[in-house]
Parts: structure tokens; sequence; C-alpha cells
């Protein structure tokens, strides 16, 4: 998993702790077991005067990541962590593919307004078409 938007703080150690707080409030969990399912915390990347760095985590089970995942909308309810953005690690083929979608969805997306018609999504990577396109498919 990594977490975006998380300004410097200088140590991994202090990283460390970030990811445990943020995990935390998160999960509403105990600090201790928090901890014992964090494997590494590293930042990536090289420093940049202006921003953080993406922080990775590592932990000793997927499910824990995706429960996380799940989980990070209550991050909006911290005013520290307001701003911090929990995210799957994806490969460079998958970030490849996801940009791919979100331009084809921008590009019909301006198409359908102009045309006064529903919008496009995008939900786990694939893309969710209007709903006049599902009952077009459905009828062949």
């Amino acid at each position: 998993m990594v977490i975006h938007n998380i300004p410097e703080t200088g140590s991994r150690s202090d990283d460390f702790d970030v990811v445990t707080d943020i995990i935390q409030h998160v999960s509403e969990e105990e600090r201790e077991k928090v901890q014992a399912r964090i494997v590494q915390v590293y930042r990536m990347g090289h420093r940049h005067p202006n921003r953080g760095r993406t922080i990775k985590v590592h932990f000793n089970s997927e499910n824990f990541s995706g429960y996380l995942l799940e989980k990070s909308r209550r991050l909006i309810s911290n005013a520290r962590y307001k701003v911090a953005v929990l995210q799957k690690d994806l490969t460079s083929l998958e970030r490849f593919h996801l940009r791919k979608l979100v331009r084809e969805k921008k590009l019909r997306n301006n198409q359908a307004a102009c045309n006064g018609e529903e919008s496009d999504w995008i939900i786990r990577g694939k893309m969710l078409c209007r709903k006049s396109d599902l009952s077009i498919q459905s009828d062949n």
C-alpha cells in the first residue's frame, strides 16, 4: 500500500510513527496490534522541497491492506490526515491501464456533457458505462 500527501518528517522512525497513527485511526485497533502488522515503511523517490514523497508500507498480510483501503474514508474526519490518500500499490502496467481509462472517461464525459447525456464512471479499474449504453447492449 502507498500513502500520499504526508509531509516529510525527517526520519524513518517518525515516518513509522505517522503511518502507525494513520492506520490506527483508520482501523481503530490498538497501537501494538497495528505495529505488529507493519513489516516495512519507507519513502519513495527523491526529496522535493515543496511536497512530501510517497510512503510505501508493507504488511504481513495482503488482507489487512485491503481492509485499510476500504476503511480509508475515516481519515476525512481527522484534521491532521484529511488530505492523506491511501492507495493500492500498482504496477507500472496497472498505472498505465488506469491512466488510459481516465483519458477515455474524460473524452466520453466531455462528449456526453455536450449532448446532455449521463457521465461514465471508473470503478475498481473498470469502465462503468452510461445507462443508455447498457440498455443498447442488453437488446443485442
